[in-house]
C-alpha cells in the first residue's frame, strides 16, 4: 500500500489497490462524506481568505489616510506661513522688491516724546556737591552760569489708603 494515500472514513473501510501506477502517481480513495466535507473546508478557507485580504486592503487604506492626515497637519503646523508668501494674481500681499526693512528706518527722526500739557509741574532744584563750586586747580570759587541743565520724569503717584466705614446704631425702643 505504498503507492496509495488513503484518507481513512469513519466506517474504517479499506480501499482496493491498482498496481499499474508509478511510483509519482498516488491513488486516493474517499468516501462522498469526506469529499463533501474536504470541498466543504476547501469553500470555507476560500472565504476566510478573501475576507482577510479585504480586511487588510481597508486596514492600508486606512492607514494611508492617516499618514496623510498626518502628513497635513504637520504641514499646517510646521510649513511656510501663508501671510509671509506673495500671492501669485497680484494682491494685497504682494511683496515689493524692496529690501528695506520695516519700522522706523535708521536714520530718520522719531516723533519724540508726547508733550503732557495738561499734567501738573513740580519743580525741584538740585545744586552740585560742594567740592564742584571751587575750582580744582586754584581753589577760588565758581561764578553761577545763567543756563541750566533740564530734564523731565513723568511719575505716576499712587497713595495708600484706609476707608473707614462707621455704621449708625440704634436703641431698641422701650416698648419691645
Amino acid at each position: 500500500m505504498n503507492n496509495v494515500l488513503h484518507l481513512q472514513n469513519h466506517c474504517g473501510t479499506q480501499p482496493k489497490v491498482n498496481r499499474d501506477f508509478s511510483p509519482q502517481e498516488k491513488i486516493v480513495v474517499l468516501t462522498q462524506k469526506e469529499h463533501d466535507d474536504l470541498k466543504w473546508h476547501a469553500s470555507y478557507w476560500k472565504v476566510q481568505h478573501s475576507r482577510a485580504v479585504k480586511r487588510e486592503l481597508e486596514l492600508k487604506h486606512e492607514l494611508q489616510q492617516a499618514k496623510a492626515e498626518i502628513i497635513n497637519l504637520k504641514q499646517r503646523l510646521f510649513g511656510k506661513k501663508s501671510e509671509k508668501n506673495a500671492r501669485k494674481d497680484g494682491g494685497p500681499n504682494q511683496r515689493t522688491s524692496s529690501t528695506r526693512n520695516k519700522g522706523q528706518q535708521p536714520g530718520s527722526t522719531g516723533h519724540g516724546r508726547t508733550p503732557r500739557p495738561n499734567l501738573a509741574v513740580i519743580e525741584e532744584i538740585r545744586d552740585v556737591a560742594s567740592e564742584e563750586k571751587y575750582c580744582s586747580v586754584c581753589g577760588c570759587a565758581r561764578s553761577e552760569f545763567f543756563k541750566t541743565e533740564d530734564s523731565e520724569i513723568i511719575e505716576v503717584q499712587v497713595s495708600a489708603y484706609i476707608r473707614k466705614i462707621r455704621r449708625k446704631q440704634y436703641k431698641p425702643c422701650q416698648c419691645e
